[in-house]
């Protein structure tokens, strides 16, 4: 994927068609990596093995939540195009992998706002 810079000229623009990497998307991650580093093993933040326990985690929770994402995405009008686009991917393959779409009757918008305070109340009572 390649690098892209996304300027933040006009808020009520839409989001760029594809998936992008540039320095609000790496702030939001090292974030993340540094709160749920410190909620797993406090005493060994900066430590190699601890950095890629926590992004390989946090990888793999943001990738139990795309299902939802393009439930949500398709529930709101989204074609499969502008779907697989966002997924780097095919119409037909987007289609393939994510019929039949779960439906958990949430959006995921509040089950990442759930985990996320759950993750600060478990690390404020440690």
């Amino acid at each position: 994927m390649a690098v892209e810079r996304w300027q933040a000229s006009d808020p009520r623009r839409d989001c760029p068609g594809h998936a992008v990497i540039d320095d609000d998307s790496a702030s939001v991650i090292d974030q993340a990596v540094e709160l749920l580093s410190l909620c797993r093993s406090p005493l060994n933040l900066g430590d190699g093995a601890l950095g890629l326990h926590v992004l390989v985690s946090l990888i793999n929770q943001a990738q139990a939540l795309v299902p939802d994402a393009v439930a949500e995405a398709l529930d709101q009008g989204y074609t499969w195009a502008e779907v697989a686009a966002q997924l780097g991917t095919t119409p037909v393959a987007a289609r393939l992998r994510y019929r039949p779409l779960p439906r958990k009757g949430h959006a995921y918008r509040p089950r990442l706002t759930r985990m996320l305070q759950q993750i600060e109340r478990t690390c404020q009572a440690d």
